[in-house]
């Protein structure tokens, strides 16, 4: 015991325990850091997944995705006419 204790004991006062307080750092900062261990079903499992919610996205507002389009092709191409209209009529370049 009284060996345990003079082994110990110079770890907790001076550079001893700042050595400590380093070393668990840099441990917590590799747990942290370092990427962990993935089963191979549980990465295909999770690309299923994301592939599932795109399909669902890309169904549920692909239609409207389209429409959106054409309107936005229609506003357009208002704006054009509004910009022919004042390059040409209001104001015209000399």
């Amino acid at each position: 015991m009284e060996f345990r204790k003079k082994l110990i004991s110079p770890c907790w006062i001076g550079r001893g325990r700042s050595t400590i307080a380093v070393v668990l750092v840099m441990l917590i900062a590799l747990g942290l850091i370092a990427p962990r261990r993935q089963s191979a079903a549980r990465s295909i499992a999770v690309t299923i997944a994301a592939a599932a919610v795109v399909s669902l996205i890309t169904n549920t507002i692909g239609s409207l995705l389209g429409t959106s389009n054409g309107l936005l092709g229609s506003i357009n191409d208002f704006m054009q006419a509004l910009v022919s209209l004042w390059e040409d009529v209001v104001y015209p370049s000399i």
